[in-house]
């Protein structure tokens, strides 16, 4: 099934490119990569430089890139379930 803004929300986002546009925490704004992990409250992002930065998903707005090479803004708030409930609950 083909990634989307109506269901974004529900996939696992491990693998996606995302980029950091809105932060509680200014010095992550900006930051892009891969999301290497997943949880209820965080995406482990890593970097082109390398370097693997834990972002919290509360008050933070994101760009993810799709495989398809769509790109979709999602509030982290909406992100806040564990990857493995996400299908379950609808949030977007």
């Amino acid at each position: 099934m083909r990634i989307s803004k109506g269901n974004i929300c529900k996939r696992v986002l491990v693998g996606l490119k995302v980029k950091v546009l809105r932060h509680v925490d200014p010095t992550l704004e900006g930051l892009e990569g891969v999301v290497v992990w997943d949880s209820a409250r965080a995406l482990l992002i890593s970097g082109s430089d390398g370097r693997r930065r834990l972002v919290l998903k509360e008050g933070a707005k994101f760009l993810i890139t799709t495989p398809e090479g769509a790109e979709i803004e999602v509030d982290g708030d909406k992100l806040m379930v564990r990857p493995t409930e996400r299908a379950k609950v609808s949030r977007c």
